[in-house]
């Protein structure tokens, strides 16, 4: 029912004339399948087209297929910098001259839809070097289009879904940007048969001659740049054909992304979190040194809050072999609070030292004070009052100098210093 709606269109629509061949009449121009079984009569779909064309820069002639290529870009969706790849879902078309469908110097017509016989017909075997799987969709139909025109020039459209190897680089992590592309080549065909080209509003180059530039990424068009946690910046259309010793030198053509990393997510979830931390580390400064309990628990519940947050983050992410920017912050900011719990270790050891000199001290006072009544009295105090003078003095040096004293200095020292590696850090990774 939907054939004989569609072929009461196409005899009742205007120009009807153009899609009439020769042996087709004029009112039976609505049999479709006639037109094309005429149109593909000794046709072979095993054997390449092999378009003359003259090349004047050498002045040879090759026969050559070129075959146009250009994307339509749905969405690019599921980066995942673990497993190193990211799904592309897009509309593929691809537009190239078989010069054994050009009728145009005795008919003329202008689109004939082939979709349904493209089993009948010679196709690229175009395939994507850095696959690592591929859908095509076929609900409710095979999504895809096709139709010829009376010169002989095929067009060709399908919907895919491709999941595509990228490899990242996270030196700069989460502040980096990625560049992930989507390569495409011949797998059977050499350059001497068959070359991709960039396809864009330029028309159809039967010369071959490459285009560059903003020309050249017209060819790829990117419905929305905005993903979860990447914007898409950039885009850049190149050739990149590939030279094999055995084989011989393959026909490439490459997009390539530039993807820029949200910063948001990893600033509420990691960074500020970690801060806080460093913050209530600093706070530990501010408590008595003998209140030993509440310093200790202070520091070792910093101290577990970090590794905690560390690790939740970094459970996120590949195991690579280098350094991340979010693993200077992570240990810097560790550094800090262990720095803060070992500090108060040195206070306390301090405190503890001087608490024995002060005991000791005293102990020493009242002896000299018992052997004073027993000889010389007024010697004896003359002599006692300078050296419990002379431990006083001295504790009161180690005391200012090591405990109170170190504390009054962390708690100055620390917040600068912190706040010196975070000027560094983001003009280093912001930059």
């Amino acid at each position: 029912m939907l054939l004989h709606l569609l072929l009461t269109l196409l005899a009742t629509s205007p120009g009807l004339g153009d899609y009439c061949l020769e042996g087709v009449v004029a009112d039976n121009c609505d049999n479709l399948d006639a037109i094309i079984k005429r149109l593909f009569t000794n046709y072979s779909r095993y054997e390449r087209p092999k378009p003359r064309r003259h090349c004047e820069a050498d002045n040879t002639t090759t026969d050559t297929v070129f075959v146009e290529i250009n994307f339509f870009i749905n969405a690019i969706s599921a980066v995942n910098i673990v497993d190193m790849d990211f799904r592309l879902d897009f509309l593929l078309r691809q537009r190239w001259y078989d010069p054994r469908l050009d009728v145009a110097d005795r008919y003329n017509y202008s689109e004939v839809p082939i979709h349904l016989h493209m089993r009948d017909i010679w196709l690229p075997d175009l395939f994507f070097r850095n696959s690592k799987s591929s859908t095509p969709h076929s609900l409710t139909t095979p999504n895809t289009l096709a139709w010829i025109t009376s010169n002989g020039m095929i067009t060709y459209s399908q919907k895919l879904t491709l999941g595509l190897f990228c490899h990242m680089q996270l030196w700069d992590f989460p502040m980096d940007t990625q560049y992930c592309s989507a390569n495409v080549g011949s797998y059977g065909y050499s350059t001497r048969d068959l070359e991709f080209r960039w396809w864009n509003e330029g028309g159809y180059d039967r010369s071959g001659r490459k285009r560059s530039g903003p020309v050249l990424n017209a060819a790829v068009q990117l419905e929305d740049s905005q993903l979860n946690e990447f914007i898409v910046i950039n885009h850049t259309c190149t050739y990149c054909d590939r030279n094999y010793k055995t084989t011989g030198s393959f026909t490439c053509l490459n997009v390539a992304f530039q993807l820029s990393r949200k910063f948001g997510f990893y600033l509420i979830y990691a960074y500020l979190p970690s801060l806080l931390v460093v913050l209530i580390a600093w706070m530990s400064f501010l408590i008595d040194f003998e209140a030993t309990a509440a310093r200790t628990s202070l520091g070792l519940l910093t101290v577990l809050s970090l590794i905690t947050q560390s690790a939740a983050v970094l459970s996120q992410l590949p195991r690579v072999s280098y350094i991340k920017a979010i693993d200077i912050w992570f240990f810097t900011c560790f550094s800090f609070v262990v720095g803060a719990l070992l500090e108060f270790s040195f206070v306390n050891t301090a405190a503890r030292k001087e608490a024995k000199l002060r005991e000791r001290g005293r102990l020493l006072s009242t002896d000299l004070s018992v052997v004073g009544h027993a000889e010389n009295e007024a010697l004896n105090r003359r002599k006692a009052r300078k050296w419990v003078s002379v431990r006083l003095s001295s504790r009161a040096r180690i005391y200012c100098l090591t405990a109170r004293c170190l504390d009054r200095v962390s708690a100055i020292v620390y917040p600068l210093c912190f706040l010196l590696f975070n000027i560094i850090y983001w003009l280093v990774y912001l930059h």
